[in-house]
């Protein structure tokens, strides 16, 4: 789905646990395409993502970046297959809390609470064949790169990362200032038909999500793309403020 030239989002069809959707994004700059999340594990899902690109004129070709808005794995299943699709390698861009996650060093802290197989010898292996190195840390791999708060994309004209911890401890938000659009990745949900924060079920530190929300009300939204649920552009600013003040009434 095009929001804007430079925007789009994907609408990937999904089975967990029931049929539903999930809505990574596309950012477009003038030659190079930037993915945000990456779906579920396996090649049925890496061929639905490609047709979707497809649908929407874009060429997977194109596909330069993997920004991961945070570790759960609907949102980095899909990484090592996209990755292995390519002669080329993409860079993968994350929050540094995530790192010991996404990378395979640590179980992911939710749901199956499995072990991602290592990114360093993925992408390793990609440039350098099966050379071994010494930086276990995955240091000497530059196209690994970690985001903090409030660094500044030079991506589709402009994308501020927000760090936003509660959901896991590194989850983001993106804010493209041409679009005047969120990727919210988990951190809301548009569910039959309302904006709703993240689920507490999901959700280790409630509290400190909740929190995160409040550094959001500094942007001027005018949609907001979130992961399960789609496209919310009701007054963004003010329902966020409401979801913010119906929280912190009911401690």
């Amino acid at each position: 789905m095009k929001i804007t030239d430079q925007l789009y989002m994907l609408q990937l069809p999904v089975e967990m646990p029931h049929p539903s959707f999930l809505h990574p994004s596309v950012i477009k700059d003038k030659n190079f395409l930037v993915l945000v999340d990456t779906g579920l594990e396996g090649p049925e899902y890496l061929g639905k993502i490609m047709d979707l690109f497809q649908q929407d004129d874009l060429s997977f070709d194109e596909l330069e970046t993997i920004i991961l808005t945070h570790q759960d794995f609907d949102h980095i299943g899909g990484l090592h297959g996209i990755l292995e699709s390519f002669d080329k390698t993409i860079e993968v861009y994350f929050h540094e809390a995530e790192k010991s996650y996404i990378v395979g060093d640590q179980e992911l802290i939710k749901g199956a609470k499995k072990k991602m197989p290592s990114l360093f010898k993925l992408l390793r292996r990609k440039m350098e064949g099966e050379k071994q190195s010494e930086y276990e840390d995955g240091s000497d791999i530059k196209v690994i790169r970690m985001l903090k708060d409030g660094d500044l994309l030079p991506i589709g004209g402009g994308v501020r990362v927000i760090h936003t911890p509660g959901h896991t401890p590194g989850n983001i938000c993106l804010y493209h200032y041409n679009s005047r659009t969120l990727i919210a990745g988990d951190t809301f949900n548009f569910l039959d038909g309302k904006l709703i924060g993240p689920n507490p079920v999901y959700t280790p530190n409630m509290d400190q999500a909740m929190t995160s929300l409040e550094k959001l009300l500094e942007y001027d939204i005018a949609r907001i793309i979130c992961y399960h649920g789609g496209l919310y552009e009701d007054h963004p600013n003010e329902k966020i403020r409401q979801i913010i003040d119906s929280y912190k009434n009911k401690e």
